[in-house]
């Protein structure tokens, strides 16, 4: 028997009670406590969901005229929210890398959701991993957009991927997906050398050679190792591992907006990532802040504002209990840098300090900076650089690079720093770019782009970071 109410108030139900095998009692109206315990299925006519409900705690319920154990004697019809019947028990998600399956009651236990980070109750249904015990997620946090491809895959065979990177060959080297040479695994160092992933010097770190001598291809064991497929939350569709080598293709991440022209990137059939922001895991350790951060992707229309560079962004990695947001630009960036030419020692990552008084000043743009916010800083001499004068605006650069197919990105270590044809200010970053078969340079990307919007106006203004 089914019957369908129009509506359900939160402290009342409408309870029918069924003729069982000796009792007939009519349609009564009872209170139902918070902690009631209920089974429901769900049977789709139409349009219309028709709930059943069958008590399964053994509280007693009391009416005027007898005092019985209803477990044994009721069914009744509960409506429930539609968007609650529709959830798809089995999926995938982006913040796991195996299928979760939704589970009723979830049972027993301490839970927290794998992606909020909130404690999820028990009592209720929420998606859980059959290979991970302690992995489960809200429903709803399972089945955002943003984290659920809306695949369902109940009765869908789970197929194994091969996401191996490389295949070992006999004679001790690996062929790469990347390269068309084998490379042969080596321990000496590379200093001069840059990885062809990250493009960070080898350094004294493991690699791989190209066996061939004149080709000069290195890879980082631990970049040669990484999965050509990958689920992260920055995308609700798988990650595929590719090589960014095209020079007439914007290469940009879409997380910190950064531009890049050289390296291993993952992308989607859509967007593109950098491997600092696609290796980044949620909870998010960072060293400006005591609590974890979580990533937040915010509604049309609204924004946080990041702690430090003060941009306004969407996507954002955050403490919402203190009010506390980095984008993935800031968040990413080195904790400690080498810069040679200015300076001998590593230059550490400051967090800034309210309590700074006096004036300090860059030592690559002889500008003020700002104590109060980030800046790179010696701690041996005692000097301070702007963030973007050590680092630039453009990821995983290398001499000889290309952007937008006819800059090329020249190594400015120059004794005389050319003029930036926008800012008129001596380029300061590590790469100036130049285009081609002409005297014409620019500082960093975002002074390339304002000589394009204002491409028949006169512009004399500096970088953000330079003021």
């Amino acid at each position: 028997m089914r019957v369908v109410f129009p509506y359900l108030t939160h402290q009342r139900l409408i309870i029918l009670l069924i003729s069982v095998t000796l009792l007939s009692l009519s349609p009564m109206e009872l209170q139902i406590t918070r902690k009631t315990e209920v089974v429901i299925y769900v049977e789709k006519k139409l349009e219309t969901y028709f709930i059943i409900a069958i008590f399964v705690s053994s509280t007693w319920i009391w009416n005027a005229r007898l005092k019985i154990p209803y477990q044994s004697l009721f069914q009744i019809s509960r409506m429930f929210h539609q968007k609650c019947a529709r959830l798809p028990r089995v999926i995938h998600v982006n913040h796991h890398d195996h299928r979760v399956s939704y589970k009723y009651p979830l049972g027993p236990g301490e839970w927290r959701c794998g992606v909020c980070w909130e404690e999820i109750d028990w009592s209720y249904g929420a998606y859980s991993c059959s290979l991970c015990p302690n992995y489960a997620i809200h429903s709803l946090c399972a089945t955002r957009k943003d984290v659920w491809d809306g695949k369902e895959l109940d009765g869908v065979p789970e197929e194994v991927e091969d996401i191996e990177p490389f295949k070992r060959n006999d004679d001790n080297t690996i062929t790469h997906f990347a390269h068309e040479h084998n490379l042969s695994l080596h321990n000496d160092d590379e200093e001069s050398s840059l990885c062809g992933a990250c493009v960070h010097p080898i350094g004294s770190y493991t690699f791989y050679k190209c066996s061939k001598s004149y080709c000069g291809f290195f890879l980082h064991e631990r970049c040669a190792n990484l999965a050509t497929k990958k689920r992260h939350f920055l995308s609700p569709q798988p990650l595929d591992l590719s090589l960014q080598w095209i020079p007439y293709v914007l290469g940009r991440c879409r997380a910190c907006r950064q531009m890049f022209s050289e390296g291993f990137i993952y992308n989607s059939y859509r967007d593109k990532f950098d491997l600092l922001c696609s290796s980044i895991t949620v909870p998010f350790i960072h060293g400006s802040h005591d609590h974890h951060l979580l990533y937040y992707k915010l509604r049309y229309g609204q924004v946080k504002t990041c702690q430090n560079c003060g941009i306004d962004e969407t996507e954002v990695l955050g403490c919402s209990k203190c009010n506390y947001y980095l984008d993935f630009c800031c968040a990413t960036l080195p904790k400690t840098v080498m810069l040679p030419r200015y300076d001998d020692h590593p230059l550490t990552l400051c967090y800034g300090d309210e309590n700074a008084s006096g004036k300090y000043w860059c030592d690559i743009c002889e500008r003020e900076t700002n104590p109060k916010t980030w800046f790179y800083t010696c701690k041996d001499c005692g000097v301070t650089f702007h963030i973007l004068c050590v680092v630039g605006d453009i990821r995983y650069a290398k001499p000889g690079g290309k952007i937008n197919g006819d800059y090329e990105l020249l190594a400015n270590n120059s004794s005389s720093r050319p003029l930036c044809s926008t800012c008129h200010c001596r380029c300061p970053g590590p790469f100036i770019l130049n285009k081609e078969r002409n005297n014409i340079f620019f500082c960093s990307y975002y002074c390339l782009g304002l000589s394009r919007e204002h491409a028949y106006s006169s512009v004399d203004v500096c970088p953000p970071w330079a003021i």
